[in-house]
């Protein structure tokens, strides 16, 4: 991988849906900000906003990324709505996970510091 790997995409939106669960466990979407890295845009709506919406309002085909902390709850609120999913998809939880995966000292130093 390239010390550059950001320079691969025209854009880095960082994406967050606040949702609720309904009866079923699905997610009912209520919001959803999303701010682009480099230009600094930043886009906000509310549920009835985003239920007229056919498509995400933000890129998402290949010369984007999207970043989401645990994508997968953000995905389904995509899945519920009907939207393509992204072609890029940068999640730092997994990312924290695998670089911590079997190191038991990031626990233990919590528990000390508890």
């Amino acid at each position: 991988m390239t010390d550059n790997w950001r320079g691969r995409f025209r854009e880095e939106w960082h994406i967050d849906f606040e949702y609720r669960e309904d009866a079923n466990h699905l997610p009912v979407p209520v919001s959803l900000f999303a701010i682009e890295r480099n230009s600094g845009t930043a886009r906000f709506f509310r549920r009835d906003e985003l239920l007229k919406l056919k498509q995400a309002p933000f890129d998402t085909a290949p010369g984007s990324l999207i970043v989401a902390y645990a994508a997968n709850a953000e995905m389904s609120c995509f899945l519920v709505l009907g939207w393509l999913f992204p072609v890029n998809i940068l999640d730092p939880y997994v990312e924290t996970i695998a670089a911590i995966n079997g190191d038991t000292t990031v626990w233990l130093e919590e528990e000390e510091h508890g």
